[in-house]
């Protein structure tokens, strides 16, 4: 015994459906490409974020290069209050003192 079923015609895609389907997928895409926009441009996005991060690290290495330039000044100062000698050479070298009874001649400048 052989039954036949009556098979149903599919169903005809509706004309409307591959438009509305296209009119979904232009929606999402210009979704898309303004959050992209928004994301890159914006006063809260990624390159604006990226260059304030350059701009705290910047001002860390300064910071650093601060407090080291201020121990080494802080070393001197101590050096300069104890260390008569130090006193002596810094006022010889860079002042271009001399002792009593001492004499400089300054051979740099030649005629």
């Amino acid at each position: 015994m052989q039954t036949n079923s009556i098979q149903p015609y599919p169903a005809k895609p509706s004309r409307l459906f591959p438009y509305a389907q296209l009119l979904l997928r232009l929606c999402l895409a210009f979704g898309i490409v303004v959050s992209a926009f928004n994301l890159l441009s914006s006063d809260k996005g990624l390159i604006q974020n990226h260059l304030l991060l350059k701009q705290i690290a910047s001002a860390h290495n300064q910071i650093e290069a601060s407090k080291e330039q201020n121990a080494q000044l802080a070393r001197m100062l101590v050096s300069l209050r104890t260390d008569l000698d130090m006193v002596e050479y810094i006022a010889r070298h860079e002042l271009l003192m001399v002792g009593p009874n001492e004499i400089l001649f300054d051979l740099s400048a030649q005629p």
